[in-house]
């Protein structure tokens, strides 16, 4: 199984916060874990992500020229992304933390920040983005659905059809069952190129199929059968 790679955008009009994080997260960014990426006004972050870079954790100081950080903040908002921020100043000025909380950032860091601060809040963002990862989306022709990782059993393909399996009840809707598994390897084991199922909701295993809770056997294709024992034995260690 993948670790996750957080990717961690720095915007700051110099480069000491920047500095800074290469050098208290050396150990992480050399382990592949994190990596951190520069930009020097807010309109140079909004051409990152706007090109389609993809990041986790944003930190953002305020006072910079072309775009400030409250500005860039209110652009983040209405973008909606899944992304998380945190707000950097050299004053603690409540005004601005007000403004910035209303811009649905994190966190306020004031300077000069003490090296167990960006650890503090990476951790939590770190946790915070493992939870919503929990939930599946999917789209179809009525909109966007949500569902809690929890209470999917597993998915199966059909022609060009994902089908989603709960305790309660199916859904389906059009799509491929392997870009599923490739957003949700973590948690989601792929058994057989048709059958994608929740470890959590395995009742037993057998060498060639396993049954799930809600009674019904699913197929291992050969080519899986050894890394689906090697997943179903970690996670009955962690249940222990």
């Amino acid at each position: 199984m993948l670790n996750q790679v957080y990717r961690i955008i720095v915007v700051d009009d110099e480069t000491d916060l920047f500095d800074l994080f290469k050098k208290i997260f050396r150990e992480q960014i050399k382990r592949g874990e994190y990596i951190f990426v520069f930009a020097n006004n807010g309109q140079e972050a909004l051409d990152w992500i706007n090109k389609g870079e993809v990041f986790h954790i944003l930190f953002t100081d305020i006072k910079m020229p072309v775009m400030d950080g409250l500005t860039l903040l209110s652009h983040l908002k209405a973008m909606k992304l899944e992304m998380k921020t945190v707000v950097v100043s050299a004053y603690d000025d409540v005004l601005n933390i007000r403004t910035a909380m209303n811009r649905d950032a994190f966190d306020f860091l004031v300077k000069p920040i003490r090296e167990e601060e960006p650890f503090r809040v990476i951790g939590e963002l770190r946790e915070l983005l493992k939870e919503r990862k929990k939930i599946f989306e999917y789209t179809d022709t009525k909109g966007i659905h949500k569902i809690s990782y929890d209470k999917i059993l597993y998915f199966y393909s059909l022609g060009k059809r994902v089908h989603i399996v709960t305790s309660e009840k199916e859904f389906e809707y059009r799509g491929k069952l392997k870009d599923v598994a490739d957003v949700t390897e973590e948690y989601f084991l792929l058994i057989h190129k048709s059958y994608l199922i929740n470890m959590e909701h395995v009742e037993h295993y057998e060498y060639d199929n396993v049954v799930m809770k809600d009674k019904t056997r699913l197929s291992i294709s050969k080519a899986n059968r050894k890394k689906v024992r090697e997943r179903l034995l970690q996670t009955e260690k962690k249940r222990l």
